[in-house]
């Protein structure tokens, strides 16, 4: 009876032990910032290579960032991606592999645990150039700006943990275009020439 009894004093002072240092963590409310650069450079060369091959340089940079209000009722994140790069392959120019940019902020009420209603509003264009390549040259098919994609979204988004989120809503599209109405924006069944083209999804 006795061994008994000292097996339970010990199980009971455990468990005492162990629920006092599982405390709940007071959540952290304020402004979080992130920001991650990257280059990556590649390079391959053929010298005295019996199976033949060109040689090539790619390059390309990368910005990544997300600034995060976290309020007690209220979530606020805006984040941003830049990309660009480019590629060179035997005597060819260097021709861009990779251009990006995308912006998006997204308000969130916290209302339940797990699924919470938002605003959200994003940006897409890119920075340099685009040509469509044949034997016959190049042709300019895009700029800086031209075109732009922008939505505006309403709903309810669902995130059981930090890993895995998903939002389920409503949204207002904007293709803008400059110089390059066609393909991006006008409409072929038209006799006007919409620079501005409007979607709902």
């Amino acid at each position: 009876m006795k061994i008994y009894t000292f097996f339970l004093l010990i199980l009971l002072s455990f468990v005492f032990v162990n629920a006092q240092e599982a405390e709940v963590k007071e959540p952290e409310y304020g402004w979080k910032k992130e920001m991650v650069g990257s280059l990556n450079l590649t390079q391959t060369s053929f010298d005295n290579w019996s199976q033949g091959g060109e040689n090539s340089t790619a390059w390309q940079l990368n910005l990544v960032f997300q600034f995060t209000n976290d309020l007690e009722k209220t979530n606020w994140r805006s984040s941003g991606k830049f990309t660009y790069g480019e590629s060179k392959t035997g005597g060819a120019p260097s021709r861009k592999s990779i251009d990006e940019i995308k912006l998006e902020s997204v308000y969130t009420i916290k209302m339940a645990k797990y699924i919470n209603p938002f605003v959200a509003a994003t940006g897409e264009s890119q920075f340099a150039p685009g040509y469509s390549y044949s034997d016959l040259g190049k042709t300019k098919v895009s700029a800086f700006w031209d075109p732009a994609y922008f939505r505006e979204s309403i709903g309810v988004g669902y995130k059981p943990n930090e890993i895995i989120l998903t939002r389920l809503g409503g949204a207002l599209k904007q293709t803008l275009t400059r110089d390059f109405p066609t393909p991006y924006s006008d409409d072929p069944d038209t006799e006007k020439l919409e620079k501005l083209k409007f979607e709902v999804g």
